[in-house]
């Protein structure tokens, strides 16, 4: 399931990872990243946020989330 779930114009799934979601060994943990996976084939963004940064900077993580809403504009 998703930590939290925004629907939109753009739908993000914003995780919030505890100590269990760390890298180990320089990499993802993999059953993140399959379920990242599978979750953007169904044209959802995923944002990963590690919980210290909530508790700490929690305006900078806000401020984050609101630019993954803005659609992307090409020229």
């Amino acid at each position: 399931s998703m930590d939290i779930a925004l629907e939109g114009a753009v739908q993000i799934d914003i995780e919030c990872d505890g100590a269990q979601h760390q890298i180990v060994d320089g990499l993802p943990v993999i059953e993140d990243l399959r379920r990242d996976v599978y979750i953007m084939r169904y044209g959802w963004k995923v944002v990963r946020v590690p919980n210290h940064r909530i508790r700490s900077d929690l305006d900078r993580v806000v401020d984050e989330v609101i630019n993954h809403t803005r659609p992307v504009v090409s020229d």
